[in-house]
C-alpha cells in the first residue's frame, strides 16, 4: 500500500493551444483548508480562491514563472476500506460557511495510525500529462497540498542559487504538512531524475532558497519556524479601511479583512 505523490506541472495549467484545465476541484481543495484558519482567528473575510475562473490570478501563476503543484494522495485502498467498514466518506462539495464545515475534510484521530506518512513510507511519484483531470474519487484521497513558484530573476541556468516561493501549502491530517514538504523537497525537487522535467533547479544549483509568506496572526510563523525548518525574516503591518479593504495589498486584489495585520516574510535554506 503506498502513497501517492500527484505532480501538477507548468504544461498543465498552461496547456498549448487549448482552453485552461478544470480549476473547479482544485479551488474547493484549496479553500476548505485555507478556510480553516479564516474562521479560526476571524481576520481574512474571504475565500483563498475566489472563483475557479481566477485561480491563477490568485496565486500569481503566470506562464513565464516555473511552477509546480504537489497533492499527496492516501493509499486508496485503506480508503476503500474504512469507507465498507465505518462508512467514512468526505465530500469537498460541501461548502465553507462555518469553522466546522471547513474541518469537514480533515482525517479524524482514530484513522491517524492507519495514514501517518513519513519518510520511511513507501511514495510513488506521479508526474501527470495535460490531459490529466482530477475527479471526486481522487479529491477524496488527498492528505494534503505544495505548490512551488520560481522566483528567480536570472536565467535558471546562470543561477547557482535557486528561489522558490512555497504556497498552497495544505493538510488535512495533523502533524502531516511537514512530512509532505520534506518528501516533496528530498524526494522530487532535489532528484536528479525529476530536474529536467520540472525545471525548477539546474545543474549548477549550490542551494535552493524557500520563501513563504505567511500571517503572523496566524500562529504561522511559529509553526513554519518549528516544524518545517524556516527562518524568519522580516514582517509588514497590513492595514485595513473602514470597507474592510486592504490599504497596503502585497497580494492578489479583492482580499477583505476584519482588522489590521502583519504578513511576515519566512525562508528556509536548503544546500545541494
Amino acid at each position: 500500500m503506498s502513497f501517492k505523490l500527484l505532480v501538477l506541472r507548468n504544461d498543465w495549467f498552461f496547456k498549448p493551444y487549448s482552453e485552461f484545465p478544470d480549476f473547479e476541484k482544485l479551488t474547493k481543495l484549496i479553500n476548505k483548508s485555507y478556510s480553516k484558519a479564516r474562521y479560526k482567528f476571524d481576520i481574512i473575510r474571504t475565500q483563498r480562491i475566489k472563483d475557479p475562473n481566477t485561480f491563477l490570478e490568485d496565486f500569481s501563476i503566470d506562464n513565464n514563472k516555473r511552477f509546480c503543484f504537489f497533492i499527496l494522495l492516501g493509499p486508496e485502498s485503506l480508503f476503500d476500506k474504512i469507507r465498507l467498514e465505518d462508512n467514512y466518506d468526505r465530500d469537498f462539495n460541501i461548502p465553507n460557511r462555518n469553522l466546522e464545515e471547513s474541518y469537514a475534510c480533515d482525517i479524524p484521530e482514530k484513522y491517524y495510525d492507519l495514514f501517518r506518512f513519513d519518510n520511511t513510507s513507501e511514495l510513488e511519484i506521479e508526474e501527470v500529462g495535460t490531459d490529466y483531470v482530477l475527479d471526486d474519487r481522487t479529491l477524496k484521497r488527498v492528505l494534503g497540498t505544495a505548490g512551488l513558484k520560481s522566483c528567480n530573476k536570472e536565467e535558471p541556468n546562470a543561477c547557482e542559487t535557486s528561489e522558490l516561493l512555497l504556497t498552497c501549502f495544505t493538510s488535512f491530517m495533523r502533524n502531516t504538512a511537514p512530512q509532505i514538504l520534506d518528501a516533496m523537497i528530498n524526494k522530487y525537487l532535489l532528484e536528479s531524475s525529476y530536474m529536467s522535467s520540472h525545471g525548477l533547479l539546474n545543474t549548477t544549483t549550490k542551494k535552493v532558497i524557500l520563501y513563504a509568506e505567511v500571517i503572523r496572526e496566524h500562529k504561522l510563523v511559529e509553526y513554519y519556524s518549528s516544524k518545517c525548518g524556516f527562518e524568519f525574516s522580516s514582517e509588514i503591518l497590513i492595514e485595513v479601511d473602514d470597507k474592510g479593504r486592504l490599504k497596503n495589498n502585497p497580494f492578489e486584489d479583492n482580499i477583505l479583512a476584519t482588522k489590521n495585520f502583519h504578513v511576515s516574510f519566512i525562508h528556509r535554506e536548503i544546500y545541494i
